[in-house]
């Protein structure tokens, strides 16, 4: 009652002023209850996005929230002043509500263009999670259509590994070999030479030509021998420089 008694001995101008001021103050409320669920509504969006996400905005949310909280202490402050005005002076309550009201105004300015930015940035973030899920499906199928090959090219590794571990057994087989070959050659060639000395005792035609296909069996024995070698090398470096390329390869797959 002596709220309203005060209020009717306004003259007619701040009546009217009080009236006008009064209708924009519940406008800015329902202005800002909007920001503040928008606020509310990015804020749950944040905490329910991925991680990188959620760090790549973790200064925009906390900005967010701080303005968040301040908004609801403001509400509170204004609803504490308007209550002190009405049991103050009009005219002077009147003043200082008009300038609450602005300042108010354009902080929900702000804060309605802030959360514009941020529902943008978060808008570009996830169209960028989309087409990197998509990316990642392509290399998913590539990698598939490669498995195959991979496989054979595995079976081949196995291959080659069994041939280097026998690499060195088998070529020393073929040294020793080739050893005992030169070590008959030299003795052949020994006893050839033993025998022209010793003219009187010289080998009959037969026994000659039996030398001479002996020492001709051993030296082609020789040459099989060093071919065999060459080719074993060969072969060794041939796999060597392959499983350098497979494992080239199985590291670009890895990527």
């Amino acid at each position: 009652e002596l709220i309203r008694c005060k209020i009717a001995d306004l003259d007619t101008d701040k009546l009217a002023l009080y009236s006008q001021l009064l209708g924009f103050s519940l406008e800015l409320s329902k202005k800002q209850d909007v920001a503040l669920a928008d606020v509310d509504s990015l804020i749950s969006q944040v905490d329910n996005d991925s991680g990188d996400q959620r760090q790549h905005f973790s200064d925009d949310y906390a900005q967010l929230l701080k303005r968040h909280t301040w908004l609801q202490k403001e509400e509170g402050s204004l609803a504490e002043e308007v209550a002190i005005w009405e049991l103050s002076d009009p005219s002077e309550a009147l003043l200082n509500l008009k300038h609450r009201v602005e300042a108010q105004s354009k902080q929900i300015r702000r804060c309605e263009e802030s959360t514009r930015r941020l529902r943008e940035q978060i808008e570009a973030a996830q169209t960028q999670l989309a087409e990197f899920h998509d990316e990642m499906k392509e290399r998913k199928v590539e990698a598939s259509s490669d498995s195959e090959k991979y496989e054979k090219l595995r079976q081949r590794e196995t291959e080659m590994s069994q041939f280097i571990s026998q690499f060195e057994a088998t070529r020393e087989l073929v040294a020793q070999d080739q050893v005992q070959a030169q070590d008959t050659i030299a003795t052949l060639l020994e006893h050839i030479s033993q025998g022209l000395e010793q003219r009187s005792s010289m080998p009959s035609q037969q026994r000659l030509r039996e030398m001479r296909d002996e020492a001709s069996f051993k030296e082609r024995q020789l040459e099989s021998s060093q071919h065999t070698t060459l080719r074993l090398t060969q072969e060794r470096k041939q796999r060597e420089a392959e499983m350098a390329k497979i494992e080239t390869l199985e590291e670009k797959i890895q990527i």
